[in-house]
């Protein structure tokens, strides 16, 4: 790649490589590396077409805001993408200044697009689970039904992370360095001990496969998670799931900081858009009577 343009250090490194450095440079998780490098691809295309200027990332900005097909998360991931790859630009001396902090960031709106699976749909899907389902299978949808746990996150399990007697399990979880203690519900510990079993190991990955990383990817877990919808005829997507846990624990009296222990959100506020989803529902009734009247 060439970045030749006024008051820019000229670099013949090619595009690959550039993209490389800069995601070396990305102080995040291998898990992560994976969505940001689809951002940091598309901001190098950008320059490599437009050239290096002072205002690159408000023209990129602008140009991911004419994006129609893209929704306002996926712009703020790719702009984010681009705010690391230009302050690395500085870092790196490939440019003379830090631009990284010039543009603001894309204004997401937090609320929830996609309702959680119900309580009707999950004693459905766990009836059909007892009677077809195999030991791995039944085990991914107690893990992401009574503990919350992301896709990620169920990937990367190993068998080691599961300790029987404090009915606790380890876990890789998101923007957090290190393993993370999860206790179990008693449904999930007894899907764990009959799956261990029937496997018949103790460490490696829970969820071993023959794909590169050793252990089911993401896109396998929605595959086996898809293939039960759809047996169970319901259209909802594996975050449905983490969804229904949180919901679940608000409806049942968990308070939002205690709910958030639970569910591993970082951030409170995330929790809170539950809470308050929950607290208008729950009003509903004298919101209706309030218009009874004529």
């Amino acid at each position: 790649m060439k970045l030749a343009v006024k008051n820019v250090v000229a670099s013949n490194t090619s595009q690959d490589d550039m993209l490389q450095l800069l995601l070396s440079q990305c102080d995040v998780k291998a898990s992560s590396k994976m969505t940001y490098k689809v951002g940091v691809k598309r901001f190098l295309e950008f320059c490599m077409h437009h050239g290096w200027s002072h205002d690159i990332l408000l023209k990129y900005k602008e140009h991911l805001r004419s994006l129609e097909h893209r929704s306002s998360n996926t712009k703020a991931q790719y702009l984010n993408a681009a705010r690391i790859s230009a302050r690395h630009f500085y870092l790196l001396g490939f440019c003379p200044e830090d631009v990284s902090r010039s543009v603001k960031s894309f204004k997401v709106n937090t609320a929830h697009k996609r309702s959680p699976i119900t309580e009707y749909d999950r004693r459905k899907v766990f009836r059909w689970l007892k009677k077809y389902a195999d030991a791995r299978t039944s085990l991914i949808f107690h893990l992401l039904a009574f503990q919350g746990l992301r896709r990620m996150e169920v990937c990367s399990i190993q068998c080691e992370d599961f300790n029987a007697s404090d009915r606790t399990l380890l876990i890789d979880s998101k923007g957090v360095d290190g393993k993370v203690l999860v206790m179990l519900h008693d449904k999930t510990v007894s899907a764990m001990l009959t799956y261990l079993n029937t496997i018949k190991r103790t460490t490696g990955p829970l969820f071993a496969s023959k794909s590169r990383t050793g252990h089911l990817t993401t896109v396998a877990i929605h595959r086996i998670v898809q293939r039960v919808h759809k047996q169970n005829h319901m259209k909802a997507n594996v975050h449905a799931w983490r969804k229904y846990f949180t919901s679940t624990l608000l409806e049942n009296g968990f308070d939002v900081i205690t709910t958030s222990k639970f569910t591993r959100h970082k951030s409170i506020a995330t929790v809170s858009i539950y809470y308050d989803r929950l607290n208008l529902k729950q009003q509903m009734p004298k919101f209706q009577n309030a218009f009874e009247s004529d």
